[in-house]
């Protein structure tokens, strides 16, 4: 199957998950979206049909509750208990400048608004053999936290691993800037491959090109901790729930 295959369950609920975030984007994304919340009228034409849609108003009770119940969950300072080792990285967990507070808000936020999110613990793609904590912390190679919406977790498995249900897969979509000169540039669409091999966490990144074959982008990674590597995928579901 290809690398873009989607999960059964995926098929079913990206159309809800799409419809709940025009919702809580409020009345121009509404409007926008024009028969999916407000069908034709029978023998309308365009122009009637524009102007009844712009005419229906739309209360945003959606976004009020979202942010109304985030306010509640951060009405105090979250408690963070971490290994002094990883206190700094607390200011800046996605390394654009994001502390843990915040990007937990944004967490709780997406949680509420479609019900379904993933967060990955990334490390840079670098050959890290004879790099000593001194190279790392002056390089700043150190794990950051990356939040997937639930439209672009297209795929994932789950299998039962030293007799422990565990994920065994998951491919993510993602947009990849590509350069075309010193101005311009476009997006590309990329799929992230976490997987288990051989009990071995491995990441592989896969594109589809014009003629519909696939192409890796460079060769399988394999993320290692303390000069071990992974035996399970960074990767967690979250919802409302």
């Amino acid at each position: 199957m290809p690398v873009n295959s989607q999960h059964p369950d995926y098929k079913r609920m990206v159309d809800r998950w799409s419809r709940c975030r025009i919702v809580a984007a409020g009345q121009d994304e509404v409007h926008a979206a024009g028969d999916v919340f407000l069908p034709k009228l029978k023998d309308q034409t365009p122009d009637d049909y524009t102007a009844y849609v712009k005419r229906a108003p739309f209360y945003n009770a959606t976004w009020r509750t979202i942010s109304g119940l985030v306010g509640m969950l951060f009405r105090q300072p979250p408690k963070v208990e971490v290994p002094v080792s990883v206190t700094p990285m607390m200011d800046d967990v996605t390394l654009t400048g994001i502390p843990l507070h915040s990007f937990a808000q944004t967490v709780s936020e997406k949680a509420l608004e479609c019900g379904r999110l993933g967060v990955l613990v990334d490390y840079p793609r670098v050959e890290t053999a004879g790099t000593t904590l001194a190279d790392a912390k002056a390089m700043n190679l150190r794990p950051t936290l990356c939040m997937y919406d639930a439209e672009s977790i297209i795929n994932w498995r789950s299998e039962r691993v030293n007799n422990v249900m565990a994920l065994v897969l998951v491919v993510l979509c993602e947009q990849q800037e590509v350069r075309e000169d010193e101005f311009a540039s476009k997006t590309e669409k990329v799929y992230r491959v976490l997987d288990l091999m051989n009990k071995r966490h491995r990441v592989r990144m896969v594109r589809i090109k014009s003629d519909g074959k696939e192409e890796q982008i460079g060769g399988d990674v394999y993320p290692i901790k303390r000069g071990a590597p992974l035996d399970y995928i960074p990767f967690t579901f979250i919802g409302a729930d």
